[in-house]
């Protein structure tokens, strides 16, 4: 794996529990991946919701190439795993558009 991402986000990461807690009014969290552009990673992770939310993946640094994290769960955690070409921004990472996400044991894996 290149990196577990989670750290690089200060408050929002609680430490103890490894959970990493997404909110509306922030909008996308993105990891700047610009050495691997163009390349194919997998981004995987665990992912739950809070009521209800909206919540994706975003390849770049502008708000386009999103993938909706589908059948996210209120009261389990769910394993999540997407395989992308890195676009030409080199920025990867998540969005949400309404609720609360919490999220655990983020990877980026560079396929070879």
């Amino acid at each position: 794996s290149l990196f577990n991402g989670a750290s690089y986000y200060g408050k929002e990461y609680n430490k103890e529990t490894g959970v990493l807690t997404l909110k509306t009014n922030s909008n996308k969290y993105v990891y700047d991946l610009r050495e691997y552009v163009g390349q194919t990673v997998t981004l995987s992770f665990m992912a739950m919701q809070e009521g209800t939310a909206n919540a994706g993946i975003q390849n770049g640094k502008e708000n386009k190439n999103r993938t909706k994290i589908e059948n996210l769960s209120g009261t389990e955690w769910k394993d999540y795993e997407y395989t992308l070409t890195l676009d030409e921004s080199g920025y990867l990472g998540f969005y949400i558009t309404s609720g609360t996400i919490h999220l655990k044991n983020i990877q980026v894996e560079l396929r070879r």
